[in-house]
């Protein structure tokens, strides 16, 4: 083709060198449907991308809200162990809240514990299925609810009122 061509977007050339008008039409039709098809792919990565962040971020606010620690939700490190447990293990929110509730209870008042209350060990895939358990086990046994009274049908085991007057006749002296 001659240089005064060289300005010409490709498709222009096709158009000169002899492609008919419905060709031109097909070809451009063919290129904004894969246009369309990225964007929609993009945006769809993109929406992925937050939602992720979404969950990662709820669950760092929420341990360090329960164990007064200040992680952030957008390190490498975080974001790897929290999105695995949820996509490896299928964890959902709760089941994150679940685990920390537990690991704060059981070491948040033990200093040489407490350090261990992060990401890394908290949902560790080594350590998590153990920890989900274990707080599984604990919900269970727990006798106090969501709602901090005692869950209906289970009876503390010690009542003051045990305490106050015993009868000494079931005793042996």
């Amino acid at each position: 083709m001659p240089d005064c061509f060289s300005d010409l977007t490709e498709k222009a050339k096709n158009i000169i060198i002899g492609l008919t008008i419905d060709d031109f039409k097909e070809a451009r039709l063919k290129e904004l449907e894969e246009t369309q098809k990225k964007e929609r792919k993009d945006s769809g990565q993109k929406k992925e991308s937050e939602d992720k962040l979404k969950i990662v971020s709820e669950v760092i606010d929420y341990l360090n809200t329960k164990a007064n620690t200040s992680f952030k939700a957008t390190t490498k490190e975080t974001m790897q162990f929290v999105l695995a447990r949820q996509k490896v293990d299928g964890w959902e929110l709760e089941d994150f809240k679940l685990v920390i509730d537990f690991k704060v209870n059981d070491w948040g008042k033990d200093d040489r514990m407490k350090q261990y209350i992060c990401p890394s060990t908290l949902f560790r895939a080594s350590n998590a299925e153990k920890y989900m358990q274990a707080a599984k086990a604990w919900k269970e046994s727990s006798k106090v609810g969501q709602n901090g009274k005692t869950k209906p049908g289970v009876v503390p085991l010690f009542r003051q009122e045990n305490f106050s007057n015993p009868d000494k006749s079931k005793f042996k002296f």
